[in-house]
């Protein structure tokens, strides 16, 4: 039973590979790159707009803009409650 397991397991592995395109596991093990890692994300979310205020954006109906803490917080500076 464990082998019929372990052969079935492979051949998922394999086909995951082969649909992902990802590279054949070696033997050694190497760090990613955070640098590129991090680059895809921010590419990402540029091209997408994720991290902007977008109310035209699909299904985003009740978006609401997100506060400006540093414009908030030197607004409540410059009032004599802050003293």
């Amino acid at each position: 039973m464990i082998s019929v397991s372990i052969f079935a397991l492979r051949d998922v592995i394999r086909q995951v590979q082969q649909n992902f395109k990802t590279p054949y596991n070696g033997k050694t093990h190497t760090s990613p790159s955070t640098v590129a890692d991090i680059s895809v994300v921010c590419n990402y979310l540029k091209t997408h707009k994720l991290q902007e205020y977008t109310p035209d954006r699909e299904n985003n109906d009740l978006a609401t803009p997100a506060r400006d803490l540093m414009v908030t917080g030197a607004a409540y500076a410059n009032t004599a409650g802050a003293f």
